[in-house]
């Protein structure tokens, strides 16, 4: 455990500074003040933030988790144990950057009217220093510890429930916290907001103050590789998840982007989306490819640039410049869609299970080989064809093993040559909302 972010921390002299400010309109907006390091930096256990003084929230985190000494001892307390350290608190303001540069808990929670009327407020405290990945230490007071650093203001984005508790939680969980591809458990991560033109608002109707709704959120990962492709052994990650399906649309190709979607992207399309400047060795060690005249030199086949791939599941990371690209076809032509799917059947069983493709074109279209893919991992192959502008419905045995899971999940459909054709995905909180026995259509898209 240190105080602040450890630039050294993954070994092997590999040296992994936090981004700088690379837009003048960002330099303008960051926080300085005296009470922080540099005039710049707040220092906690295991992390470091840089803020953003107009959107009072932060521009970037940076921080170290050692795998370690994290998840296994957490794994063998005893329920006396986990009582006692939860690593959670009550929050509270970050006393060095000051609380008028920090949104409260004014800003997050239900507006309750004096005539009885509750308006929800969709939005969570997302924290970008998780607990649950900040919990690590050599003994259990340490973690604990550690958890309740991330319990500030600071750490905080208004970023939307069905977002913070699926999509982003499944980033945090499923890819940081169960990183595989390191060999020695130690990471150093970043994460932070996405503005853009199409940003949202959260209005403070006591004081008429507004609290600005990021368009997304990016987290990247750098650690040591387990099998590296060369002698570097740096291995990068960067992923970007959207609140609003048009925060990159039209920017690049005219890409749609689905709502609550996580993806893979490149750090300069990062860099682009944020006005942050990353280290050139994490920029070189990006594994996807943004320009042209690098795939050409790759001798790779890609399907629009800057690449983004859809994640269902880890097996879905492209993990080196040089791996064959499954594709992506581009939302607006693909031929088919999924379209719906019955997650919460009549009884409460995967029996009634569900999902319908819907054929697009005027033609009919084989599905011979192709496949489809869960947020687990499983698959199944498809057979026959979909007649035109029909649709084709997957249940019972030509469904398994696809389990359509209650608390959220993912969908991504591939042709017989392994590319993407379409990818869907639902929230725990998104599912209640549909009666039980009636179908979840999914967004399709344009």
């Amino acid at each position: 455990m240190a105080y602040g972010y450890q630039p050294d921390f993954i070994g092997e002299s590999l040296h992994i500074p936090m981004p700088e400010i690379g837009d003048q309109l960002l330099l303008e907006q960051t926080l300085s003040r005296t009470s922080l390091r540099g005039n710049l930096y707040s220092d906690h256990l295991n992390y470091t933030l840089l803020m953003n003084r107009d959107t009072r929230q932060l521009i970037c985190s940076a921080h170290n988790i050692d795998q370690s000494s994290n998840f296994d001892k957490r794994q063998n307390l005893t329920d006396e144990e986990k009582k006692k350290f939860k690593g959670s608190k009550g929050w509270t303001f970050d006393a060095d950057i000051g609380k008028p540069f920090q949104l409260g808990d004014e800003y997050y929670k239900d507006k309750v009217y004096g005539f009885g009327i509750t308006v929800e407020n969709p939005y969570d405290k997302g924290h970008m220093v998780m607990r649950n990945n900040a919990m690590w230490g050599e003994t259990l007071e340490e973690m604990d510890e550690a958890g309740k650093a991330t319990y500030i203001y600071a750490n905080a984005a208004l970023q939307h429930k069905n977002l913070n508790r699926s999509e982003w939680q499944a980033i945090e969980m499923d890819i940081v916290g169960k990183l595989d591809l390191d060999s020695n458990g130690k990471l150093c991560v970043f994460s932070g907001p996405i503005w853009g033109p199409l940003d949202r608002i959260v209005h403070h109707i006591d004081t008429g103050d507004i609290g600005r709704v990021p368009s997304g959120f990016f987290k990247v990962i750098c650690f040591h590789m387990k099998d590296p492709p060369d002698d570097n052994p740096l291995g990068v990650l960067t992923f970007a998840v959207f609140q609003d399906r048009n925060v990159i649309a039209q920017q690049k190709g005219g890409r749609v982007v689905k709502t609550d979607q996580r993806y893979q992207i490149t750090i300069m399309e990062l860099e682009a989306l944020t006005g942050l400047k990353f280290d050139d060795k994490i920029r070189d060690r990006n594994p996807l490819i943004y320009q042209r005249k690098t795939a050409e030199r790759e001798k790779v086949t890609v399907h629009h640039l800057p690449e983004n791939i859809p994640i269902a599941s880890k097996d879905d990371l492209i993990l080196k410049l040089t791996e064959p690209r499954d594709g992506v076809m581009p939302l607006t032509d693909r031929p088919v869609a999924i379209n719906a799917a019955m997650v919460r059947p009549k009884p409460n069983s995967k029996i009634g299970e569900w999902v319908t493709l819907f054929n697009r074109t005027e033609d009919d279209l084989s599905v011979e080989g192709w496949t489809l893919h869960d947020a687990k991992g499983r698959s199944v192959a498809l057979a026959g064809q979909i007649a035109a502008a029909g649709t084709l419905r997957l249940a019972g045995d030509a469904l398994a093993p696809i389990r359509l899971t209650d608390n959220g999940g993912n969908l991504i459909l591939r042709d017989a040559a392994g590319q993407q054709m379409d990818h869907v995905s639902w929230t725990e909180r998104a599912i209640k909302k549909v009666a039980r026995g009636t179908a979840y259509q999914f967004e399709v898209g344009q």
